[in-house]
């Protein structure tokens, strides 16, 4: 007698204005978008998409990582037959199944939050991450949204790149000196701040300039996707992903290049591959069953451990939980002495922190249906609040995230939210030493 196969997990996916996933409305507007969605709420692996266009119907297959692929549709796979297996087999991964991700308006280098390791029966599950994302994503999840992109139809092709370092593109331009600073070479736009380097994009060519100079300090070529370069400004080290697998550490002043992805929902980055890990300071370490890395801190690499606790270098903690037969559902960052979680019991979902040396609860806060998203170290509740310390709070009146610093707008320009630093233009970039403006770098502080 045949064995019967496990039947996969069913997402039906509707193109439009909004689109829909399992006959619920998204705020997804990118096939990207969807991709993140869909795997945010995948419990099992391999999971089948069924992408709608009008009468067809495209089939994809999902696996662990997030890479899609397309499959053959079965002759009575119609879209009322597909919608009709969709219904009975509804994703229980988030429960009340919050709206897609709210992005904030402005937001540069997008980060996003870990999916939690499943139980120890299920050992595979156990690297899941969703750094995507939205527009963090990992050379896995991009490979999904490139297949979306194809099958739609839908312009902007998302591609990953083999880029290597000092690649054949032409030298850059020659950076122009001004009374406050000096400006990046035409054709460069930046996209962000890591220590001292201003990271550029040009064409296929991601570079890093010296932010007192302009020099070219690196570059890497063939990026086929520059737009998805994410970075993390640490202590210990900063650090750039090039979305093409490789990320550029900068460490003492040198760049190095890792294989792997970052992850930047610390204060440190830790690049993963696989199952293997490299730390802010360059140490590797490797994962055990049941555990994920959750983020780097100054203490060293955080990770999280089916099905709630925290290890960090070696020592394991329980957290606490909020309420009785509560479970974490999102992982989304660690800092210094905080974890931040959000655990879930039937249709109610609350934002918690935690010691991180103890696991006791320190903001226990219910945010209904609200997404919780962490982007260059801010992280948002929807998208008019945002987590700061042990405290959530309404950000301003048309406040914008620009890197890893939230702006509001003033009468005589924009200023951080915290009414340190004033901006007579809206900032393209945003660092704690410097500023890059219409693609003049400034210096934030004239005493370093």
């Amino acid at each position: 007698m045949r064995r019967a196969q496990r039947t996969p997990e069913l997402f039906s996916i509707v193109p439009g204005d909004p689109w829909t996933i399992n006959g619920e409305p998204t705020e997804a507007r990118t096939p990207q978008d969807a991709i993140d969605r869909v795997f945010s709420l995948a419990t099992r692996f391999p999971a089948q998409l069924n992408v709608h266009q009008g009468e067809q119907v495209i089939a994809l297959e999902m696996d662990r990582r997030g890479r899609t692929r397309p499959i053959p549709t079965a002759p009575d796979a119609t879209p009322e037959a597909q919608d009709q297996q969709t219904a009975q087999e509804e994703p229980t991964a988030l429960p009340a199944a919050p709206a897609a991700p709210v992005t904030p308006p402005a937001v540069i280098t997008p980060v996003e939050p870990t999916v939690a390791p499943s139980t120890p029966a299920d050992p595979a599950a156990h690297t899941e991450e969703t750094d995507r994302p939205r527009r963090l994503i990992t050379p896995m999840r991009l490979a999904g949204a490139v297949a979306l992109v194809a099958i739609l139809g839908i312009g902007g092709t998302l591609t990953q790149g083999s880029g290597d370092e000092q690649g054949p593109d032409a030298a850059a331009q020659e950076p122009t000196e001004t009374p406050d600073g000096w400006t990046m070479p035409e054709g460069q736009d930046v996209m962000g701040i890591i220590g001292d380097r201003i990271i550029t994009a040009e064409s296929t060519t991601v570079r890093l300039l010296d932010a007192e100079t302009g020099e070219e300090a690196w570059s890497m070529a063939d990026v086929d996707n520059t737009a998805q370069a994410r970075s993390i400004d640490g202590t210990t080290a900063s650090a750039m992903d090039t979305g093409a697998g490789q990320v550029a550490v900068l460490r003492d002043g040198e760049v190095s290049v890792v294989r792997g992805a970052l992850n930047a929902r610390g204060t440190e980055p830790v690049i993963t591959n696989e199952r293997e890990y490299t730390g802010p300071d360059g140490t590797t370490g490797s994962l055990e069953d049941a555990q994920a890395v959750l983020a780097a801190t100054a203490e060293g690499v955080v990770l999280l451990e089916s099905p709630n606790k925290i290890v960090t270098e070696g020592t394991t903690v329980e957290l606490a939980t909020p309420e009785a037969e509560a479970t974490i559902t999102q992982a989304i960052r660690a800092t210094d002495d905080r974890a931040v979680m959000v655990w879930s019991r039937g249709d109610t979902r609350w934002l918690t922190t935690h010691e991180l040396t103890s696991g006791d609860v320190q903001l226990q806060q219910d945010i209904g249906a609200a997404e919780v998203t962490v982007r260059s170290g801010i992280v948002w509740i929807g998208s008019d609040q945002t987590l700061t310390g042990d405290e959530i709070r309404p950000v301003c009146d048309g406040g914008e995230q620009v890197t890893a610093t939230i702006i509001c707008p003033g009468p005589d320009g924009w200023e951080s939210a915290d009414g340190v630093q004033q901006y007579p233009k809206r900032p393209d970039a945003i660092s704690p030493s410097y500023t890059v403006t219409a693609g003049t770098v400034t210096a934030q502080r004239k005493d370093r």
